[in-house]
């Protein structure tokens, strides 16, 4: 029961969003995400980093959350632009299978399932999240209209890379913010999670007007839900690393998409209401799947 709360709560303020676009149509869903992106992101991932205390011994949760998501984007991007004709779609369902919801679900989930003692690793992997987002998530949504060298500059042009980086030299050198400005940055982060969780909202309720391409949320799902988590759980059968830490690097591995990846979709016109239906399928399903994949390790 914890468990459906939690997941009850967090997409309230998708609801929200939801009746905004039904109510008054004329929101315009590409503003907020530039806002989200370019201002509010940012202090949320600067927030994140400073609020967790990162050593040498505790990086190795999040490393190898990266290095799955990394591997699942090469390999599926592989694989799927031969699959598909339109670059755009291979792009959504490999996007899609690496990039999940590891902070506004997998965290009070994992702490609804495992208590306080998962939360410290659960917001590491997060923090690793980051760069699979702004990172792989912007590389590969760019392909979609860009070449790999325009690609790789859009990497460099998004703000969250750069405030991540200088809170992480911050942590790891010990330097903190004065206290004045914790409140500061703490709200702004607080908006930013709110904010893109609307964000979703606002662009489920506009999809009443497109007709979803329900082969390719099948292929979308079946790389998210299956091939991705078979692939974590070999690597991670391998590892010779704590049961606990398996499950919560192979449970945020399985977190249904993120609702981040409609934001890159939109900034890089990769089809953002394609991609909304791919997280709706994505978030239900995941409502059943949670039950089976918490007992795998």
């Amino acid at each position: 029961m914890s468990l459906l709360l939690a997941i009850i709560g967090v997409y309230f303020f998708v609801t929200l969003g939801f009746a905004a676009k039904r109510i008054f149509k004329e929101i315009n869903e590409r503003t907020l995400v530039l806002l989200s992106v370019y201002f509010l992101q940012p202090i949320l991932s600067f927030w994140g980093i400073l609020g967790a205390k990162i050593d040498t011994t505790a990086v190795t949760a999040p490393l190898i959350y990266f290095s799955i998501s990394l591997f699942a984007a090469l390999f599926g991007y592989f694989v799927f632009s031969r699959i598909f004709q339109d670059k755009k779609d291979a792009v959504i369902v490999t996007a899609g299978g690496v990039i999940g919801n590891t902070g506004n679900l997998g965290i009070p989930l994992l702490l609804a399932m495992f208590g306080k003692g998962a939360v410290f690793y659960a917001v590491l992997i997060n923090l690793a999240n980051i760069f699979v987002l702004y990172v792989i998530g912007v590389f590969l949504y760019s392909l979609g209209s860009y070449t790999a060298k325009e690609a790789l500059k859009n990497i460099l042009s998004m703000p969250v890379i750069w405030s991540a980086s200088v809170a992480l030299a911050m942590n790891y050198f010990g330097i903190s913010l004065p206290s004045a400005f914790d409140q500061t940055i703490e709200m702004g982060a607080y908006t930013s999670m709110t904010l893109q969780l609307i964000i979703f909202g606002v662009f489920l309720g506009g999809l009443g007007r497109f007709k979803p391409d329900f082969k390719l949320v099948a292929w979308g799902m079946g790389y998210k839900f299956a091939a991705v988590p078979l692939l974590a759980f070999a690597v991670l059968s391998l590892l010779d690393i704590d049961s606990f830490i398996k499950s919560l690097i192979f449970l945020q591995v399985c977190m249904p998409l993120a609702v981040n990846n409609v934001n890159l979709a939109s900034l890089y016109d990769c089809k953002p209401y394609t991609v909304t239906a791919n997280i709706l399928a994505s978030s239900l399903l995941f409502v059943g799947l949670i039950f089976v994949y918490k007992s795998v390790f």
